[in-house]
């Protein structure tokens, strides 16, 4: 069985609150679970819609290999975001606060930065 799934995804990190990432799916529904009063539904997002820039129409791509790159990076940066700030500058090169990175390495000269931190939903 598909859905249809449209997703308005605000970006609370981003100081512009007018910030939205908006995307549209046809998904098939891989899992659905009930409980006493919540029911949950996987998805398997198989096409992704785009806008047509000259028309009012919706495209419809094949996303079922590759995956939704904006997706990801939002569910990224919001797992980043339920780090401590220290943590967070240890996950990998983020250009949004690269300055933010450089400070921090200079804070502590000669120190590596590593970091051990999990995120879980």
């Amino acid at each position: 069985m598909g859905m249809f799934i449209y997703l308005q995804l605000h970006a609370p990190w981003n100081n512009d609150l007018s910030y939205l990432l908006s995307l549209f799916f046809y998904a098939r529904i891989a899992v659905a679970k009930q409980t006493e009063s919540r029911v949950s539904i996987g998805v398997e997002f198989l096409r992704q819609g785009i806008g047509a820039r000259l028309e009012k129409t919706l495209e419809l791509l094949n996303v079922e290999k590759y995956g939704v790159e904006d997706l990801m990076r939002w569910c990224t940066q919001f797992a980043r975001q339920q780090l401590p700030q220290a943590a967070r500058l240890c996950q990998g090169l983020s250009l949004d606060r690269l300055l933010d990175e450089l400070d921090a390495l200079n804070a502590n000269p000669g120190q590596p930065q590593h970091c051990s931190s999990t995120v879980e939903f």
